[in-house]
């Protein structure tokens, strides 16, 4: 047995349907990241050492489990970290959307009363072992929009169990697994946030706002809760959020030239809008690209405009995700609404 380099370790996320029930890694499974932190998260257990003429604890025990952990890689246009985004919000719908079958709409709305899907998380942690995470969830996601830069996500995740034997991973089936096809997506002057009222018309090209950069945020949070059944492991999970489900996006402007959110503040104005980033040609006139809807937006907290340079300043606004009462013009969803646009015609999740 010998230890393995990060570059040199295979790492694979595999969705299926059944709780509790993964099949092993094969093709499209295989993923590459920047980093993550799984474990298996245990807690300790020790007894009092009072009357035990001892000054030292005596005992320790493993306690509670909470497997899992972050994961931060570059977004790209079809791997296995997409089937994570579709398993967070819950829904996945494909759509060819051209005759010629090139381009396929992968679209994920928000299902906030099952789940659909598990993951299993499967790193090689030697030349002769693996840890694997069973029954994974996304629960939390990061994305991080910079101006010429690679777009970059963190998912928080959840596991019912961590295991280092008996596992449906290994290191043959974990090397023989496959990385598709797929391209990284960078944030480029050609993407574009459309904003404009909530109840106005569809979002459009003259509803451009000039940013140079964004962050999204949307939590689903779950839990895994401990119970004495008459058999060992976890069972399935449940919601945990209160709300359910948590939106925000928050937008950088190079400058300050006008009042416009500052009073949409004071005001309580809404807005819905879309963030879109642009991919890879796949033919002709038809590109990759990866898309956020928001229904509906409000600014809860004051604009940020902060003097710190004697050259002109930025200014940050941040708004919060509400549910709409009914899908707005132009929106599929009165929740925000995910859209993944590539060349695969089957779905990410199972």
């Amino acid at each position: 047995m010998a230890s393995k380099s990060g570059a040199n370790s295979g790492i694979i996320l595999k969705p299926y349907l059944t709780y509790d029930t993964p099949s092993a890694p094969s093709t499209n499974d295989k993923i590459k990241i920047d980093s993550e932190g799984f474990s298996r998260n245990s807690t300790e257990l020790t007894e009092n050492p009072i009357g035990g003429n001892v000054i030292m604890k005596t005992t320790s025990e493993i306690g509670d489990d909470d497997p899992g952990g972050p994961l931060t890689k570059t977004l790209r246009t079809n791997d296995a970290f997409n089937a994570a985004i579709m398993n967070l919000l819950g829904t996945e719908t494909v759509t060819n959307v051209n005759t010629a079958a090139i381009l396929y709409e992968h679209s994920a709305v928000a299902n906030t009363t099952s789940i659909v899907n598990y993951l299993l998380w499967a790193k090689e942690t030697s030349s002769a072992t693996v840890a694997e995470y069973k029954n994974a969830l996304m629960t939390d996601l990061a994305l991080e929009f910079n101006l010429n830069d690679f777009v970059k996500a963190t998912g928080t995740f959840k596991a019912s169990q961590r295991l280092i034997t008996g596992t449906t991973s290994s290191n043959a089936n974990i090397q023989s697994a496959t990385e598709p096809t797929n391209y990284p997506f960078i944030f480029r002057d050609v993407d574009y946030f459309w904003i404009n009222a909530q109840a106005g018309a569809a979002v459009q090209g003259s509803d451009a706002l000039a940013i140079t950069k964004a962050s999204v945020s949307l939590s689903r949070p779950m839990e895994y809760v401990d119970e004495a059944r008459g058999t060992a492991g976890k069972a399935a999970p449940r919601v945990s959020g209160e709300p359910p489900f948590i939106g925000s996006i928050t937008v950088t402007c190079k400058e300050k030239d006008a009042d416009t959110f500052f009073t949409a503040y004071d005001a309580g104005t809404e807005y819905k809008a879309s963030l879109r980033v642009q991919g890879p040609t796949i033919s002709g006139a038809y590109k990759h690209f990866f898309r956020i809807d928001f229904p509906r937006l409000k600014i809860v907290t004051e604009p940020q405009y902060n003097l710190s340079s004697a050259s002109v300043n930025p200014y940050t606004i941040e708004f919060q995700c509400m549910a709409a009462l009914s899908a707005p013009t132009g929106m599929n969803s009165v929740y925000p609404f995910v859209c993944l646009g590539n060349d695969r015609s089957t779905k990410y999740l199972a």
